[in-house]
């Protein structure tokens, strides 16, 4: 039988394991290379260097040989900042406005980032690509830079010809302004259906409050405020008025009172002075009987009472007083005699008619004075109950045209804002404007060749390198093998 050994002898373990000897051989044939010579060794490594050199910079010009030719147009838009507001007053009605807040007033929200999302959106894409005679997966996107802390907006697009990259840039630009557009007019349509459905109520809300105001002042009789208000201005203007009459009667009486007492007469009495001075036939009369009383005196002061001419001219006197009498009576029937008496007195005194007519004066319009304010009494008390009844109308009246009011308010401003809304379309969706129209391009874009030549001379430069390590690489290694 064959003896078996342990394998945990030392000489087994002495011995280096036999990844670690593989190791070793593979740093000592690294270190020492072949057995070239070093003419042979330079020789095979310019060789090696030519081969990797001829496959980068034939790669590099079968690539800018096959690649094709592009040519590049860009432009720049940019979307003004600032917001814009529109207020229009109805006298008595209501006021409508608009405004449209800056497009970067919100930290949130960049119109910018909307409007790059809707130029690469495929309704932009598909209408750019059919006005080109382009299928959407050939046309491509356009590339799109956006300039932090401006309003600007970078286009660029390629295309196999200069006049096919300014097309494809111009049909972009008109497909953009489009869609743009057309969203414009889509938020505006929405916006005015709400607003004309929201019409619908508010014209049967005002057309109910209107029927309802009518309806009130065709039975109540109040038919505005100003009537309410005049009614009762009028019965303040009266009261002034009544009691500025009742003044001008206290100061006519008093007037009256001193001059009767003067002329020892009353209004009425003054009156009937008048119609006695003025009856030729009762004048006639009284200077007859004044010249008979005077001849009368004379005689009894001569002759005697007995003496026949005496008694004569005492007769015709008599008679003389009996015929002023009668006249009196025919002149003044409702005089008593007390009265006419008195009349008669002062009917013969010529140098009173002036203070006589005053009395009349001042009498009269005493008398129109106190009709006047029978009939202004009359009319106060008339227009108070009025008021006092126009009260709580009034306040219905009120509340109804604050209705009508409001309701016109409202359907007015409604009606207004449709017609405003139009005034200013940018709200949500910014102007846009061209900065920088795309230029037709006058050559080829040359970036694809200059990278591959880059490229190219970047991969030389590291084959270069690695082939010069390798060459100095026997110190080194030799040093790692002996560590190994």
């Amino acid at each position: 039988m064959t003896e078996s050994r342990s394998p945990d002898t030392p000489q087994d373990a002495a011995k280096p394991s036999l990844g670690r000897r593989f190791l070793g051989v593979l740093l000592g044939w690294a270190a020492r290379g072949s057995s070239m010579r070093p003419r042979t060794r330079r020789a095979a490594y310019l060789l090696l260097a030519t081969a990797i050199l001829s496959v980068i910079w034939g790669l590099t010009i079968a690539f800018i040989a096959v690649a094709p030719v592009t040519y590049t147009t860009s432009w720049t838009m940019i979307l003004p900042g600032t917001g814009s507001g529109l207020s229009v007053n109805f006298e008595s009605i209501g006021q409508a406005s608009t405004s449209a807040n800056s497009s970067y007033s919100s930290s949130s929200l960049d119109p910018k980032v909307n409007y790059r999302a809707i130029a690469e959106s495929p309704a932009v894409l598909e209408r750019a690509a059919s006005t080109v005679d382009m299928h959407p997966d050939d046309y491509g996107k356009p590339k799109i830079k956006l300039t932090d802390q401006t309003a600007l907006i970078a286009f660029q697009t390629s295309a196999p010809s200069a006049k096919a990259a300014l097309a494809r840039a111009n049909a972009h630009i008109d497909a953009f302004n489009e869609v743009i557009e057309q969203l414009r007019n889509d938020e505006q349509a929405r916006r005015e259906a709400v607003i004309r459905r929201s019409l619908e109520t508010y014209d049967r809300t005002l057309k109910e409050t209107q029927r309802k105001l009518l309806e009130f002042q065709s039975t109540s009789g109040l038919v505005s405020m100003e009537q309410f208000k005049e009614l009762t201005l009028s019965v303040e203007a009266l009261k002034d008025t009544l009691e500025t009459r009742d003044g001008e009667l206290s100061a006519l009486n008093a007037r009256l009172a001193t001059l009767s007492s003067r002329l020892g007469l009353d209004a009425g009495q003054a009156g009937g002075v008048i119609a006695l001075q003025r009856d030729a036939r009762y004048q006639a009369l009284l200077t007859q009987a004044a010249e008979q009383a005077a001849s009368l005196d004379k005689a009894r002061g001569k002759w005697g009472e007995r003496n026949p001419e005496v008694i004569n001219l005492a007769a015709g006197l008599d008679s003389l007083e009996r015929s002023l009498a009668s006249r009196m009576r025919q002149l003044l029937p409702r005089q008593s005699s007390r009265n006419q008496n008195t009349l008669r007195a002062a009917s013969g005194h010529a140098n009173q008619d002036t203070l006589v007519g005053e009395l009349i004066t001042l009498d009269t319009q005493r008398r129109g004075v106190i009709s006047e304010l029978a009939t202004g009494r009359a009319n106060l008390a008339a227009r108070q109950q009025r008021l006092d009844n126009s009260v709580a109308k009034a306040a219905q009246l009120q509340d109804l045209l604050r209705e009508q009011q409001v309701a016109t308010a409202v359907y007015t401003t409604a009606l207004a804002k449709i017609d405003i809304g139009q005034i200013d379309p940018f709200a949500s969706y910014p102007m846009l404007q061209i900065l920088d129209p795309p230029p037709l391009p006058e050559k080829a874009d040359s970036l694809g060749i200059k990278l591959a030549i880059v490229g190219a001379l970047a991969a030389s430069v590291f084959s270069i390198i690695g082939l010069i390590l390798l060459w100095i690489r026997k110190p080194y290694l030799l040093r790692l093998q002996q560590s190994v």
